[in-house]
């Protein structure tokens, strides 16, 4: 019978060399992509703070558009709004 992972009878499961190694290059992938998808954000940030402030808003730095925009949410809204979708 074959153990899932194992060479020449010895399973590589029960290497724990083999389970960290996984475990932190699993990790370092989970951590990499979601680095490049928070960076796909920032120039939107960095356009919409100094549109806020001509409009005249106070303390742009501190404005969370998803919390505004849970509060105004209508029923006919679609499922989208407040994630891609904001209301001023």
């Amino acid at each position: 019978m074959a153990i899932i992972g194992s060479v020449v009878g010895v399973s590589l499961i029960d290497r724990p060399i083999f389970l960290l190694t996984s475990f932190f290059f699993s990790a370092t992938l989970v951590f990499l992509i979601g680095l490049n998808i928070g960076r796909r954000f920032k120039p939107f940030i960095e356009m919409a703070e100094p549109i806020f402030t001509i409009l005249g808003w106070k303390d742009v730095n501190s404005i969370d558009l998803r919390k505004i925009t849970k509060e105004k949410k209508k029923p006919t809204d679609p499922p989208a709004m407040g994630d891609s979708y904001f209301r001023y």
